[in-house]
Formats: structure tokens, C-alpha cells, sequence
């Protein structure tokens, strides 16, 4: 039996379907997603805050009155030319980290998961950045039904959110530490093959880092006063100069009869 030309031109088109599918699949680098080292490193910040017990689920029940924190963000990065696509559960990667002191010694440890990866940061270049927002088109990034990083750009996990610390009360703050971190797919095996979970480590000693605000309720009250206190201040002041005037000037009025 004999194939026809159409026949022939069909199979054609579709080999070359598959040919460019698997192009598009296998052009994805392995283990592409990684830590942004800058952008982490420069979040850094030692803080001081007060935490009640059981205020927070990652500190211990016992973690009660000021703590001593290392706050970090997490910035993680897509450098290949295509889309990483996490699915959407309730933890889709997990971020593990641990402390050491300038012996080597282990002093904190733990892990958190995060959720609903999609692009936060993307780059200002046209071209990339028009590569990014027809990838996020096609995969709809920003409404965290299907999570995931576009090429070029970054999810960008904030210093300021809750648990995003190491808590180093007790320790001693002037002394030399290293914070290691490793990105691992979560315990659904979210990730495989999509995440560089090789090590990365930032040094420091916490009392030379910037510090962070610490926004209480005396503060925000210390805040209002200062700037209310003088502005009412200069509102009294200002009406009781005025009501001297007007009891001290005399107007006349003067009235012509025709």
C-alpha cells in the first residue's frame, strides 16, 4: 500500500514537532536553579528581638524575651535559557542550613520549606526580560498555580519574613561564624534534577553586620510622638499668637453718608 505525499508530509512535520519538544526539554541545564550569592549576602543583618513563647513555630516553646537573630534573605536563581516548573505543593523545596563556629564546630541547624516558588526579580534587559514575561504567559508564574522561575529571573524570600533566622542567643556576637546552605528538592521529591544543592557558605561575625529595625510597640510609639509632639506644639502656639493679635488690634471701620 502506497503512503501519500500528504501522508509523508504529515509524518515530516510531526518528527519535527518531536525533534523540537525534545530540544526545548533537554536544552534546560541540569541542576540549573541556584543561590544567589550576592543578593543573600548583602541581606545579612543581626537584630535583637523580642519573642513571646510559642509566638513562633520554629523557635522552641522556651524561647521566650530577647533573642539574638541572624536574619538572611533567600534569593534562588534560573540561569538556563528555559522555565523550571515546581508543582504546586504545600512544600516544593526546602532550603537546609547550619552554623559553625571558627573551630568547625556545629552550633545550629534546621531547615524550612518554601512554597509557591515564582519570579519575584527579573532583569531589566529588553530581550530577557521579554523571554521572562512570555515564559510567565505561558505558564502563569505569578499566580502560583503552577510554581516555578523563569529564565533569568528570581524568587526572592525576604530577610523580614517570620523564621527566616538562625537564632544565635547564647552565642557570643563577636566572634567569626559560617552559615552553610544547600537547596534540596522537598520530601516529595520536588526539584530532582532542577536544583545545584551543592553547599554555599557566607562568613561573619554578627556584631559587624548591619543591624536590623526592630519595629515594637514603644517604637512605633516613640515614632508617633516624635513626630506629632512638635507639630502640636507648633499648632498652640501658633493660636495663641494669633487670638493675642486679634485682642490687641483695634479695626475701625469707617462709614461715608451720601
Amino acid at each position: 500500500m502506497r503512503r501519500s505525499k500528504k501522508d509523508d508530509s504529515s509524518s515530516t512535520m510531526i518528527a519535527l514537532f518531536i525533534l523540537i519538544l525534545c530540544y526545548r526539554v533537554h536544552s534546560c541545564a541540569p541542576n540549573a536553579a541556584i543561590f544567589d550569592r550576592d543578593t543573600m549576602a548583602a541581606s545579612l543583618i543581626f537584630q535583637k528581638d523580642v519573642i513571646y513563647a510559642g509566638e513562633f513555630t520554629c523557635l522552641p516553646p522556651s524561647s521566650n524575651g530577647t533573642r539574638h537573630l541572624i536574619r538572611f534573605a533567600v534569593a534562588i536563581f534560573n540561569p538556563s535559557n528555559c522555565s523550571l516548573r515546581f508543582q504546586n505543593y504545600p512544600s516544593p523545596l526546602r532550603v537546609n542550613y547550619w552554623l559553625y563556629d571558627a573551630s568547625d564546630m556545629l552550633r545550629s541547624a534546621s531547615y524550612f520549606n518554601l512554597t509557591c516558588m515564582r519570579d519575584v526579580r527579573c532583569p531589566f534587559d529588553p530581550e530577557q526580560a521579554l523571554q521572562a514575561f512570555q515564559a510567565r504567559e505561558d505558564s502563569h508564574f505569578l499566580n502560583c498555580q503552577v510554581s516555578g522561575i523563569s529564565p533569568n529571573c528570581s524568587f526572592y524570600n525576604s530577610h523580614r519574613i517570620a523564621c527566616q533566622w538562625i537564632d544565635i542567643t547564647g552565642l557570643s556576637p563577636t566572634v567569626s561564624y559560617t552559615m552553610s546552605l544547600q537547596l534540596q528538592p522537598s520530601v516529595d521529591g520536588l526539584g530532582i534534577g532542577l536544583l545545584n544543592e551543592s553547599i554555599v557558605n557566607f562568613t561573619f561575625i554578627p556584631s559587624q553586620l548591619s543591624a536590623g529595625l526592630v519595629v515594637t510597640t514603644g517604637a512605633i510609639i516613640a515614632a508617633v510622638l516624635t513626630f506629632t509632639v512638635p507639630i502640636g506644639v507648633f499648632y498652640i502656639t501658633s493660636m495663641i499668637m494669633i487670638c493675642r493679635r486679634k485682642r490687641d488690634v483695634r479695626i475701625i471701620y469707617t462709614h461715608t453718608m451720601q
